[in-house]
């Protein structure tokens, strides 16, 4: 199937994609741009779905609360739950373990509005799987005990309208779509600050559990140098 899949990130100029930066005023002009080359037509690719962790999920959209799940509901039958096919834009987040407390069936990101999606996995709980029915939200499952990510892929666009996905976090599902060769092109901007702190995370982490660490190639396509000295990169990933 065809499909084009990009990455798309803020950062400081040391690469960090949390911390205290945010506070300041260099990151503002970063902010906008974030949104714009992300979630507008200004963006390299229309996107029709936006890709993120359960732990950006969380931070953003939801309390960072688990949901109170029950075991008073009906059999929940197997395979995926399709529903709503003809949303323009789906924000589809990666949960196997179900732990996002889903408050509705949508999100809204300034003017950017999306149907929420879930991916699961065989082992997600039917009461995890009952939760989302029962918000009308659509899942699809797409492997045993760990999500993997060329499967999710297909079943989404076997089932939805999708061809352009950006992937927008956390660290270490950016790295895993990069080092699995699904990332086309990383779309950058980069704010005019250094972040300094240790702990603060990169815009792209491995798992060192399962990830491969080896450093993967690029080519830049283009740097523009915006207001107020924030600069925006793109580069092809070496997939070949």
């Amino acid at each position: 199937m065809n499909r084009t899949l990009f990455c798309h990130m803020m950062m400081t100029l040391d690469g960090k994609i949390t911390g205290n930066h945010s506070q300041f005023s260099e990151t503002k002009k970063g902010g906008e741009l974030y949104y714009e080359y992300g979630f507008t037509n200004e963006a390299p690719h229309p996107v029709d779905s936006w890709i993120s962790g359960r732990s950006t999920a969380q931070k953003h959209f939801t309390d960072g609360n688990e949901p109170e799940l029950t075991t008073d509901h009906e059999a929940v039958p197997d395979g995926d739950f399709i529903v709503d096919t003809d949303f323009d834009h789906y924000y589809v987040v990666l949960d196997g373990h179900g732990r996002v407390d889903w408050p509705k069936d949508t999100i809204e990101y300034n003017e950017f509005k999306a149907k929420v999606v879930v991916v699961v996995t065989e082992e997600t709980s039917d009461d995890y799987k009952a939760f989302l029915r029962n918000k009308n939200i659509p899942y699809v499952i797409a492997g045993q005990s760990e999500i993997g990510l060329n499967d999710a892929l297909d079943r989404l666009q076997q089932n939805f309208p999708m061809e352009s996905f950006m992937v927008g976090g956390g660290a270490k599902l950016n790295w895993s779509f990069i080092k699995a060769g699904l990332c086309d092109e990383l779309s950058l901007v980069v704010s005019p600050i250094l972040e300094g702190d240790p702990e603060a995370i990169p815009f792209a982490l491995p798992n060192r559990e399962n990830d491969s660490t080896e450093p993967v190639p690029l080519e830049l396509i283009s740097n523009d140098t915006i207001a107020d000295s924030t600069i925006y990169l793109r580069y092809k990933v070496k997939n070949d």
